[in-house]
Parts: structure tokens; C-alpha cells; sequence
């Protein structure tokens, strides 16, 4: 639905139209007006005429951007389809000015129709309204389930039903979670005890059996994390979320801890902020390992002090003792792996699957359009080190053809089979058996690991293909609303041209053959707009210090 569709549908049905002021009256009010049968027949003659004086004035007049009106733009002379159905909702509201029309029962379907549309959208969106007054705003939720890969999203909203947990989205239910499969609740608070609401700084963690995402689609064993906006401790909505809480415990028999710390303005809050990051594995494969990619190693890692020359004294000890527990524990990490380093060669992955491709275009996307929060996956260093690199075909093992057929009940995560079939492509074909032999059996440990890790470039490429989607939308919206000058429409151009083209798209981020570490020539503030050039500029430099640190190739 465009943003003109939008704002014909939201007009007032009912507002009071006094003869004496249709001249106040915008186009659509007064085509709205001439149809509605609650007036007199006076006032919705005249609002007729004053619609096609009005239209007829301003075709003649020379009009800039800023003063279009794109209901007078539309021509009156349309095909009438042989069911009022399937026309347009201007189409709809501007059928009793067309010349071809001559049937009275014909015009009073098509009011019939609009009414309808209309009164269907004011309901969606009041109960899109009362929806908003009945849920707590989010900062970020992260979600893990059985088979599935670690995945988070931002500004979405938690509504606390009678029976159930939802995190939504205007239009969209993202997760529900009932109250009969939760099995722990634990919330972690911070108070400002100087707040005038005594401010409350909520992370809520779920544990349940089953959830189910958009689409009603069940996951099983489901990790889900909420991180809440601040909010006011007496806010009627997060003393439902507690109440709800504690009563499904009682009738589940399910845990519920709640930590709460207060503190004083200016303090530091004890509850450390969420996400806790995770250890990152810094360390890149040895170098003596045939084949390893020495030319990844990260110099900007590398302390410039040496540690020969580094003396401990007794009070440093302890610290000592803890850096070697810390060492053993990333040295475990690091051979975990490690193992999934045989499946990669030494050239870098294709930038349809490269995660430094898909972030850069990812980045781009979101300066053009801030407003509209777009997950992407993270990627840890040593998970953006090796998904870099290609797959090197001879190191995999072949998968027998004749894979047995597992519980069809036991589901397997779709963008880990997509990843598995990338991993495989020109190497072997698999079938759905070999694939689930793979992903939900202990026989290929190692290569099960790499298919989850290589999953979140199938995500991530997901993430970039909506992000294009949102924007082009957004563009064309403002574009067929008039509400933008010539730049806009050429920014349209060059966002669908990305999208529909892999060659197109290499040009902007990569050069000689490698992806950019600078905003290239390509984009710039005529072409983008200064403020998106700027967001990205910023982006691009975090992106590229990031890769730094990683190892990462490309």
C-alpha cells in the first residue's frame, strides 16, 4: 500500500463539512465529500464541482515539487475494469469524475468499497494504538532455539497477554511464547532510587519448551533475552509483566529469580550492560599449519611493547594466575576452531557470501534510511577470520548417498542447510537425508560446527535483501508522494540497480579486486545525500577497523 493509498484511507469518514468552507478543503476531502451520504446532496454537489475547479486550476498552473498534489495528478480518464475490485484506492475515490462512467450503481460500489478499506485500516490502526499503550519498548531481544542459529533484532515491542509473552512489530507478531511452556523466568533490574519514576532498567531472560516466530512457525528450547527501555518502576505495564510472571509461575511450578540493584544518579549501575559481549577468539590458526593464512594475522593486535621486556612484580601475581586460567580457557576456544580451519583455502570467500560484502552494503542501506532498525547477525573475530575465506573443496568429506532417514519430527534449521549446500556446491549434490545426516547427527561434528557458522552468512544475506527491499519501498513512496526533488529518484535508481545487480553492487565496494576500506568515488553527497554519506563514512571506518583486528581477508 503507498503512501498516497495510506493517507486517502485515513481520512476523518466523518468530519463535519459546512458548505461555507469547502474552499478550506484539500482535494482528497473534497472528491471524499462529493460520496459521502451523510451530507446534504447541496454540499456534496458543490464539494464535486470545487474538486474539478480545483483540479482544473492547478493543471494549467506551473507547480514546483514542493506544491504537488498527486490525487490531481492522477488522470480521470482510467480503464474501468469490470469489477470496481481490483482498481486502485484513488482509482476508487476518483471514479465519479470519469468521463466514461455513467452508471450511478457503478460510483456507489466503488464508495462502498472504499468505505469499507477505510474503516478496515482506521481499525488496524487503533488497535495498533491500543496495542502500543499495552507494551514495554525494546531495546534489543536476542533469541536462541534448538537447531537454530543465535540471531537478535531491535525495536520491536513486548505486550504481556493473559497467556502469553509476544515480541511484535507494527503489522507483524515476531515471537510469542506461552505461559504453559515457560520453565524460568529471571529478571535483572536496575533502579535509580533519584529518578522521579524510579527509572528501571529491565533484562528479562525466558526459558521455555516451545515458542513460536512469524509465521507460527514452532521452535523448540527456546534462550530468549529482552532487553527492556528504561521505564518507570510503577509503569502499569512492567507491573503486568511482573504479576503475569508470577502468576504463570504459580500454576507452571516454574522458577522466577528476580536480581534488582539500586542506585543513586551518577552511579555506575552494578548490573553490568546487556548484551554481555562474548569472549572473542582472537587468535587465527598457527602459522606452521600447511595452507594456514598468515597473510591474515592482524598487526594492529600486537602490542607494541614486547613482553620480554615486560617485568611482574609480586602484586601482579594474581593477575598473573588469572591471565593463564584466561589463556586456557581461549586456547580451548581456539582448538575448537581450529578444527574448522581445514575446511577453508586461502583465498577469499565470493562476495555474494563474503561477510565483508554483505556488512558494507548492510551499512550503506541503513545511512540512507536510520529510521528503520535493521537486524544483521554478529560475527565474532574468529568468526569473521574464517568465513572470509573460500571453502577448499578437497578437504571436505564425502556424505554417503545412502544417508538414513531420521524422525521427521526433529527439524533442522533451513538456513543451515542452505549453508551446508553453499559449503557443497560443485563438490557433491545432497539430498535432504544427506543434509539432516549432517546437521542433526554427531557423524560430521566438525562440519555440522561450520555449517552453523557459515548459516549466518545466510541470514546476514537475508538481513541485506530486506534492508533493500524497506529502502526501496521507503523511495518510492516519497517519490510517487511528490514529497522529494530529481536526487531522490536518482537515489532510487542506484539502490534497485545494487539490488537486481551483482556487478553493479561489486563497483561500489570493492576495487582491484578487493573490498573498499574507504567510501568510494562512486558515492558521494550528490549521489547519496551528505547526511547518508557521512553515517556511512563512519560505519565503513568502524567495519574496516573491525576487520583489522579479525584477520579477516577480501
Amino acid at each position: 500500500m503507498s503512501a498516497l493509498d495510506k493517507a486517502l484511507l485515513r481520512e476523518d469518514l466523518s468530519a463535519p463539512v459546512p458548505i461555507a468552507s469547502l474552499a478550506s478543503l484539500s482535494p482528497a476531502q473534497l472528491a471524499l465529500a462529493s460520496l459521502r451520504p451523510d451530507l446534504d446532496f447541496l454540499t456534496r454537489q458543490r464539494a464535486y464541482v470545487e474538486f474539478l475547479v480545483r483540479r482544473s486550476v492547478y493543471r494549467k498552473s506551473t507547480q514546483g515539487d514542493s506544491d504537488k498534489q498527486p490525487l490531481l495528478e492522477r488522470p480521470l480518464d482510467f480503464d474501468r475494469p469490470a469489477s470496481p475490485s481490483t482498481l486502485s484506492i484513488p482509482d476508487l475515490l476518483l471514479l465519479q469524475f470519469n468521463p466514461s462512467c455513467t452508471s450511478a450503481h457503478e460510483v456507489d460500489a466503488a464508495r462502498q468499497l472504499f468505505f469499507r478499506r477505510a474503516r478496515d485500516l482506521h481499525v488496524e490502526d487503533e488497535a495498533e494504538r491500543q496495542r502500543a499503550l499495552r507494551s514495554l519498548r525494546v531495546e534489543r531481544s536476542d533469541l536462541l532455539y534448538a537447531g537454530g542459529v543465535p540471531s537478535f533484532a531491535r525495536g520491536l515491542s513486548l505486550e504481556v497477554e493473559d497467556h502469553a509473552l509476544v515480541l511484535w512489530r507494527p503489522g507483524k507478531v515476531m515471537i510469542k511464547v506461552q505461559s504453559q511452556h515457560i520453565t524460568s523466568l529471571d529478571y535483572a533490574t536496575t533502579v535509580d532510587s533519584n529518578a522521579s519514576e524510579n527509572d528501571t532498567d529491565c533484562v528479562l531472560k525466558v526459558n521455555a519448551t516451545q515458542a513460536s516466530l512469524a509465521g507460527d512457525l514452532p521452535v523448540h528450547n527456546v534462550d530468549l533475552k529482552v532487553q527492556l527501555e528504561r521505564v518507570g518502576a510503577s509503569n502499569p505495564c512492567f507491573e503486568k509483566l511482573r504479576s503475569s510472571g508470577l502468576r504463570w509461575s504459580a500454576v507452571g511450578a516454574f522458577p522466577v529469580n528476580l536480581v534488582e540493584t539500586r542506585i543513586t544518579r551518577g552511579q555506575p549501575a552494578a548490573v553490568p550492560p546487556y548484551p554481555t559481549p562474548p569472549t572473542r577468539a582472537m587468535s587465527l590458526p598457527d602459522a606452521s599449519r600447511d595452507g594456514s593464512p598468515t597473510q591474515c594475522r592482524s598487526t594492529t593486535a600486537i602490542s607494541p611493547e614486547s613482553s620480554s621486556t615486560k617485568r611482574l612484580s609480586t602484586s601482579d601475581e594474581p593477575q598473573q594466575q588469572q591471565n593463564k586460567r584466561f589463556r586456557t580457557a581461549e586456547s580451548v576456544e581456539r582448538e575448537k576452531n581450529e578444527g574448522l580451519w581445514r575446511f577453508v583455502s586461502d583465498t577469499p570467500e565470493h562476495s555474494s557470501w563474503h561477510p565483508g560484502h554483505l556488512v558494507r552494503q548492510h551499512a550503506l542501506l541503513r545511512a540512507i534510511m536510520p529510521s528503520e532498525p535493521r537486524a544483521f547477525p554478529d560475527f565474532r573475530l574468529d568468526e569473521l577470520a574464517l568465513l572470509s575465506h573460500a571453502v577448499a573443496p578437497a578437504s571436505l568429506p564425502v556424505i554417503p548417498l545412502d544417508a538414513p532417514v531420521l524422525d521427521p519430527s526433529i527439524k533442522h534449521n533451513p538456513h543451515e542447510r542452505l549453508a551446508l549446500e553453499h559449503i557443497y556446491r560443485g563438490v557433491q549434490r545432497l539430498s535432504l537425508d544427506m543434509t539432516r545426516l549432517v546437521l542433526l547427527t554427531d557423524s560430521f561434528p566438525h562440519l555440522q560446527l561450520y555449517a552453523q557458522k557459515v548459516a549466518k552468512l545466510s541470514l546476514a544475506r537475508n538481513a541485506v535483501q530486506e534492508a533493500y527491499d524497506t529502502v526501496v519501498l521507503d523511495l518510492e513512496q516519497r517519490v510517487a508522494g511528490k514529497e522529494t526533488d530529481d536526487p531522490v529518484e536518482s537515489l532510487l535508481y542506484s539502490v534497485r540497480k545494487m539490488r537486481d545487480s551483482v556487478d553493479f553492487c561489486r563497483r561500489h565496494f570493492y576495487h582491484d579486486g578487493a573490498l573498499v576500506r574507504t567510501v568510494p568515488p562512486s558515492l558521494t553527497a550528490f549521489s547519496i545525500g551528505k547526511g547518508p554519506l557521512q553515517r556511512f563514512e563512519a560505519a565503513l571506518r568502524d567495519i574496516v577497523s573491525y576487520e583489522e583486528v579479525a584477520g579477516a581477508i577480501g
